[in-house]
C-alpha cells in the first residue's frame, strides 16, 4: 500500500472505529517556508478548535508493520486526549479586543513564503518579511500559535497598520531579547563548548527562545550589540528563532560564511525552520543592516530600520 492509499484507509478505519461521531477529512497544511504535509483533519460537533494529524510518522509506523487498525486506536486517542486538553473560552479568537493582547511579530523569508504571503499581512525587511502571528494561551493548548491571515483582519473589522502596532508593541514589551556568547548559553543547556575566546559568537534571541529572530529589528539592539562586540558584525541567521552574532574580522568572507549558513540549513534544521541563505552585516557608523551576497556586496535590498517603525 503506497501512502496515498495508506492516508484513505486509515481515514476510513478512523471512521469506522468513531461509529460516524467523528467526521475525518484529509488534507494538505502549508507550513513555513512553503513546507507541505498531510494531514487528517478531524472534527467532533461544533467546536472551533479541532486537531490535525500529521500522518508521516503513522506511515513510518505502518511500514515497520503496525495493523492500520491500531494506528486507527492510537488517532483516535490523540483526539480524545486532545478534546479534554482543550478548553476553549466563550467568543475564542472573535473579539479583537481579546485577541490584540496576544499578537506578536516574527521574521520569515520573503521568497520562500512568497505564495503564502499573498493572503498574509507583511512588512518587508530586506528579503524577509515580517508577519503577525497569534499565541495560544499555554493552559489551552502548549506550543500553539495562529499566523495572521487578511480574511482575519476584515472579520475583525481592523487595518493592517493597527495589527502591526498592537503585535510590534506587545512582541517589544513582552518577548524581552536575550544577547550573551554562544558558550554561555550552550552551559545553560549542559552543552560542551569549545569556542575561541579572542573571536567568540554570540547568540540574540528572546526570552522565550520562540521566533526570536525578530530581536535583530528590536528599536537600539542593533547599536547595544555593536558596543558589545567592538563595531561592526555579521549576522548569521542560525534559524528562525535566533541569529548568531560575530564580530567582522578579515578573517571571516561573506561568501565562506554564506556556505556555512547553507549547510546548516541543509543539514541541522527542519525546513521549516530556516530563516535566510545568507549572512547579513551591521555596519556601526551607518547604524544599517546589509543583506551580503557571497562576494561580500550589498544585494541591493533595504536596510533593516524598516522593522523598527512597524
Amino acid at each position: 500500500m503506497n501512502y496515498q492509499q495508506f492516508q484513505e484507509t486509515l481515514a476510513d478505519e478512523v471512521r469506522h472505529r468513531s461509529g460516524g461521531r467523528l467526521s475525518v477529512t484529509l488534507r494538505t497544511v502549508t507550513k513555513n517556508n512553503g513546507v507541505c504535509r498531510r494531514a487528517m483533519e478531524v472534527r467532533s460537533g461544533g467546536t472551533d478548535l479541532h486537531p490535525s494529524i500529521y500522518l508521516d510518522s503513522y506511515f513510518d509506523e505502518y511500514r515497520k508493520g503496525v495493523s492500520v487498525g491500531h494506528l486507527a486506536n492510537l488517532v483516535l486517542e490523540q483526539c480524545s486526549e486532545y478534546g479534554r486538553d482543550v478548553r476553549l473560552p466563550e467568543n475564542f479568537f472573535r473579539v479583537y479586543g481579546d485577541v490584540s493582547k496576544h499578537l506578536f511579530c516574527k521574521l520569515i523569508n520573503g521568497q520562500m513564503n512568497r505564495a503564502e504571503l499573498r493572503g498574509v499581512p507583511n512588512r518587508p525587511w530586506m528579503d524577509l518579511a515580517l508577519v503577525c502571528y497569534y499565541r495560544v494561551d499555554e493552559t489551552i493548548l502548549p506550543d500553539a500559535s495562529i499566523l495572521i491571515r487578511k480574511e482575519h483582519l476584515n472579520f475583525w473589522g481592523i487595518s493592517e497598520n493597527r495589527l502591526f502596532e498592537d503585535a510590534w508593541s506587545n512582541t517589544k514589551r513582552e518577548q524581552k531579547p536575550v544577547f550573551s556568547t554562544l558558550s554561555s548559553a550552550l552551559s545553560e543547556m549542559n552543552i560542551d563548548c569549545a569556542e575561541e575566546e579572542s573571536s567568540p559568537l554570540y547568540i540574540l534571541t528572546n526570552e522565550q527562545r520562540c521566533f526570536g529572530a525578530v530581536c535583530i529589528g528590536y528599536p537600539d539592539e542593533t547599536d547595544r550589540i555593536a558596543s558589545e562586540v567592538g563595531g561592526d558584525y555579521y549576522i548569521i541567521p542560525s534559524s528562525i528563532h535566533e541569529c548568531l552574532i560575530l564580530s567582522a574580522d578579515e578573517l571571516y568572507r561573506p561568501g565562506t560564511l554564506n556556505r556555512m549558513v547553507r549547510e546548516i540549513n541543509r543539514s541541522q534544521l527542519e525546513p521549516q525552520e530556516v530563516l535566510s541563505d545568507h549572512v547579513y552585516f551591521y555596519d556601526a557608523k551607518r547604524h544599517a543592516i546589509e543583506s551580503l551576497s557571497d562576494d561580500g556586496e550589498d544585494d541591493g535590498e533595504d536596510d533593516g530600520e524598516e522593522a523598527e517603525t512597524v
